[in-house]
């Protein structure tokens, strides 16, 4: 048990069966040009303690080890920010998700970009144009036919040792005065995470975190930057402030709030003041103040009659703290007045809200206490009322002597969301006149508190509330004996408003969180993340739907067929997917040229998101051969026919009983390339059926499309402890395993070869290799493999041999365990193996991975001691935590001649390497989202290309001999043509 346990949790190389001088640390070492299996190696024995059987044969000497590889000021909504259409110049308005212009509609997904609708017909939804946005889309302004987007991206610096991600921000200018061809004017890159702007006339104010988002509490920095849009359609850099924020948490949002004549920027334990007032749009840098706790959001802040009143809350649940204070010009502000509240409990302070000489606050323990605050005298302000209720509130909206607010009920088993409202025409005594519960079990608001302002719509002649939202419901399975699943109960909740009761009307249904929502022409338009739906609400107690536009596009997985795109989406919500053709040189169109229902794999009302899912996608010739499974275990191989794009044809469908995803317990990082699956000569080789090891080596015939079949079931050998991943070489696939001999004292590698280019697949003898397949090419026999020697050093004190990157534990004697790795270069000839080069990996690091690259190898190493990535607002010492991971380049597979070309560093996470002819393409999430390129040509000279992407990475990833194409889940898919200078 002890065995099975830790061999399928990590990287093992050893076993304690017998003392660490067993292993000799030198157990795979093998003189140049020795032949390996003619029964004389050459070697001292007694010092390695190999044997003529087993030549790379290395010691067991320690069990298997575990390891491997988020008022009235101004606007009359008491915030002080504006949000008129800023065409008056002395008004400040905000960006949105969506723009509403006479009878069309922009909305803006976040998974896509811009989608423009024509809805002058009632209830009627027309597609006028679209156009993508790379990176995150944000928000948006609309200034005539001029559509101004900010958008969330990346951005690299490269130099000869690597690539290092920083958080960057775009702003689009697009010319949509005809939506069926939109024209890009401007594309700028802002530096840092975009935060917030604001626009006013023809000038665009844009605030962004330019500190790390690592660190929990530092000196936050930020980027102002004011722009001009010209006549023409172009943005002309106006003004610019680098500036420090004083104490925060780098992930926390920047809380951005707005007058006329200043902006507040705060992202913790201070706020700074910049001067906005010039009309030609200069900035100036005003005073930094430091307050007794942290604010929670832009609505913390607020400026009336020349005061700044501020409301944050020290850590420990300290009293929350109103502090006042004159502003007698930017970089003068006098502090007047500090009140902290009275709590019956240390209790958190989760929500604020100013109104003219009023201020709300909200806080939440167990019950959920409003707090009312006088500020008629900023010198000498009163805390008067408090109303203690269930649940707590999110996001307080003043009504005159009305209070609106949206929050939460934790003690609901379901309906956990409510809506409130308020009585506060006497401030020392308000009052909950009414609360409606909706949401379902799980629900949530779609927006952050420097946001929720923008999705709560009030229609005041309509006496209506709409409010977005993000749920679910339980709903009760078909299978007898089987509990309730989770289904979506998402979309706009519609709440009848009057000035003393709030009644819950019907729910205008989504499929994702409901972002936004608007009436027009007497029907609700409600706009989520991937679609706009138009609802007649003529009985709000029953919306009916009476049209659907897309926003975007699920990709799960996506090859190239011929000259064509071949995608499969797959709709979580109904458990089924869809097939659809597009050219390939248009990815991303929402409308194919021929597409075909895929039926899901087992029936019931659940939306469960694992009963379908895409393990990969595969084309061969006209046809392309989907591998999925449902979240029971049952996975299925299904073909199509593409001959013909117009109508793709559903062939055969095999169902498995199992898969395994391959084992590498016992095999280190280093060789954890490979994949569970090749395909080589119409044939799919993958691991299955088998639970444990050793995996089953199945081998399922494709090259009948109409008659799928497991043409041969290949058992692996009883001792194994582990095995690489299968590579397809020609008409050959590959892998290999180790496994014990000599009584578990020892242990060896071997080669394992499938020959398919026959009519029936032929196992060939193994072959005994020095460790893990790396790098295998049938036709000239070169083998890339990596040696393992254990060493002891007992030199080393117990922490010292934590931080050794080669560590493998520290035993009882007191010695430190090294696992020494070297390249080995083999010729593989029959069942014959011979060593004719090797190549030590440095000391200082340990291999976690090897990539084959044409002539090339690729390896990662180990994270670099103390190279964490530096920037500013890290941690005390101001290291942001971001490690970075070293690469060495190694040339001459096929000359014979290991050599390292060149080293380079990746400061960032790798999430999947994909190797091709001229270099190596990464799907980096981390920092922030992006594909890199690395291309070869020149081993000796790596170029870097990057290539932001959405706020998620590539689901999948495809190559063929045109193009990489990059699946991207709801963000839809990219496509990288070939031949390519960079991305």
């Amino acid at each position: 048990m002890m065995r099975f346990r830790m061999v399928r949790l990590g990287v093992v190389v050893c076993m304690a069966v017998i003392g660490l001088s067993a292993c000799g640390g030198h157990g795979a070492s093998v003189d140049a040009s020795t032949p390996v299996n003619d029964g004389g190696n050459g070697r001292d024995d007694d010092r390695d303690g190999g044997s003529p059987e087993f030549p790379f044969a290395f010691d067991l000497a320690f069990e298997p080890r575990g390891g491997g590889d988020g008022d009235g000021d101004g606007d009359g909504d008491g915030d002080g920010d504006g949000d008129g259409d800023g065409d008056d110049a002395s008004v400040l308005s905000e960006a949105d998700l969506v723009q509403l212009h006479g009878d069309r509609l922009y909305a803006l997904s976040e998974y896509y970009g811009l989608t423009v609708l024509d809805v002058s017909t009632p209830g009627k939804l027309a597609v006028l144009g679209r156009h993508p946005v790379e990176g995150e889309p944000f928000e948006m302004y609309l200034v005539d036919s001029t559509l101004l987007v900010l958008y969330r991206g990346a951005t690299a610096q490269t130099d000869m040792d690597g690539l290092r991600l920083r958080e960057a921000s775009g702003l689009l200018a697009l010319d949509v005065e005809d939506p069926g061809d939109i024209e890009l004017l401007e594309d700028l890159v802002l530096r840092g995470d975009i935060q917030d702007s604001r626009r006013r006339g023809d000038l665009i104010y844009t605030a962004a975190r330019t500190s790390s988002p690592l660190c929990e509490v530092c000196d936050v920095e930020a980027e102002v930057q004011t722009y001009r849009l010209t006549q023409g359609g172009r943005l002309e850099p106006v003004g610019s402030l680098e500036l420090s924020l004083g104490l925060g948490s780098g992930s926390r949002p920047i809380a951005v709030y707005t007058t006329d004549q200043r902006m507040y920027l705060s992202a913790g334990q201070g706020v700074r003041v910049v001067d906005i007032s010039e009309p030609a749009g200069g900035l100036s840098e005003g005073a930094l103040l430091e307050l007794d706790g942290a604010t929670g959001s832009r609505f913390h802040m607020n400026e009336h009659d020349g005061v700044l009143r501020v409301l944050s809350q020290a850590p420990g649940l300290a009293p929350p703290v109103l502090e006042t204070f004159e502003v007698e010009s930017p970089d003068r502000v006098r502090p007047l007045a500090r009140l902290a509240l009275r709590l019956p409990r240390p209790e958190e302070l989760k929500s604020v809200r100013f109104d003219g000489s009023r201020a709300y606050a909200i806080t939440f323990e167990r019950t959920d206490p409003l707090f009312a605050l006088d500020l008629s005298d900023p010198e000498a302000p009163r805390q008067v009322g408090e109303l203690e209720i269930p649940g707590w509130v999110y996001h307080l909206e003043p009504r005159g002597d009305r209070l609106l607010g949206l929050g939460f009920d934790p003690t609901r088993g379901r309906d956990l969301l409510h809506a409130s409202l308020f009585d506060v025409e006497d401030l020392a005594a308000p009052a909950l006149l009414s609360r409606v519960h909706f949401g379902g079990l799980g629900g949530s608001f779609t927006e952050d508190q420097n946001r929720i302002h923008k999705a709560l719509a009030v229609d005041e002649d309509a006496g209506l509330l709409m409010v977005p939202y993000s749920g679910y419901e339980a709903v009760e399975r078909a299978e007898p004996g089987r509990g309730p699943c989770s289904q979506t109960r998402s979309g706009v909740q519609l709440i009848d408003y009057g000035r003393s009761e709030l009644v819950l009307r019907g729910l205008a249904r989504q499929r994702r969180a409901g972002r936004r929502a608007l009436l027009h022409q007497e029907r609700l338009l409600a706009v989520s993340q991937d679609a706009v739906q138009a609802f007649d609400i003529a009985d709000r107690g029953a919306p009916q739907e009476t049209d659907h536009a897309a926003l975007s596009q699920d990709v799960a997985a996506a090859v190239e067929v011929g000259e064509h795109l071949v995608r499969v989406a797959v709709d979580s919500d109904r458990g089924h997917g869809v097939l659809s053709v597009v050219p390939r040189g248009a990815p991303e169109t929402f409308e194919p040229i021929g597409q075909l229902e895929l039926p899901p794999m087992s029936d019931g009302p659940c939306g469960d998101p694992f009963r379908f899912r895409v393990i990969r996608f595969l084309a061969q010739g006209d046809h392309a051969f989907l591998l999925r499974t449902s979240g029971s275990g049952r996975f299925q191989v299904m073909a199509f026919d593409i001959s013909d794009p117009t109508a793709p044809v559903r062939g055969d469908t095999l169902s498995l009983d199992g898969l395994l995803w391959y084992n590498s317990a016992a095999i280190p990082a280093a060789a954890s390339w490979g994949e569970p699956l090749a395909l080589a000569a119409g044939r799919l080789a993958l691991f299955g059926t088998q639970q444990r090891n050793p995996a089953t080596l199945l081998i399922v015939d494709l090259r009948d499309p109409h008659a799928l079949s497991v043409e041969a079931e290949l058992q692996r050998p009883e001792a194994s402890l582990g095995h690489t991943g299968l590579f397809a070489a020609g008409e050959m696939v590959y892998t290999s395993h180790v496994q014990e001999i000599d009584d578990g004292a020892r242990a060896v590698y071997y080669l394992e070869r499938l020959d398919l280019s026959s009519e029936s697949p032929q196992q060939l003898d193994p072959v005994a290799i020095p460790g893990p397949v790396i790098d295998y090419e049938p036709d000239s026999g070169r083998l890339v493999s990596l040696i393992l020697d254990l060493e002891l050093d007992s030199s080393l004190a117990r922490e010292q041999c934590r931080a050794h990157p080669q560590s493998r534990g520290y035993t009882e004697s007191g010695g430190c365990k090294l696992l020494r790795q070297r390249l080995a270069l083999l010729d593989v000839e029959g069942d014959h193996a011979t060593l004719i080069d090797e190549l030590a990996v440095e000391s200082d690091a340990a291999a976690r991975r090897a990539l084959p690259a044409g002539d090339l190898v690729v390896v990662r190493l180990g994270e670099e001691r103390g190279a964490s990535e530096t920037v500013a607002g890290g941690d005390g010492d101001g290291e942001a935590n971001s490690p970075c991971t070293r690469h060495d380049i190694i040339s001459g597979v096929t000359r014979g001649r290991l050599r390292k070309e060149s080293e380079f560093s990746i400061c960032g996470s790798v999430h999947g390497y994909h190797p091709y002819d001229h270099g190596v393409f990464m799907n980096m999430p981390y920092p922030t989202p992006a594909m890199a390129l690395l291309e070869l040509d020149d081993p000796a000279q790596p170029r870097w290309s990057i290539r932001p992407m959405s706020a998620q990475g590539c689901s999948q990833v495809s190559i063929s001999s045109s193009a990489i194409v990059c699946a991207q889940g709801r963000y839809g898919v990219h496509r990288l043509p070939f031949p390519t200078s960079g991305l």
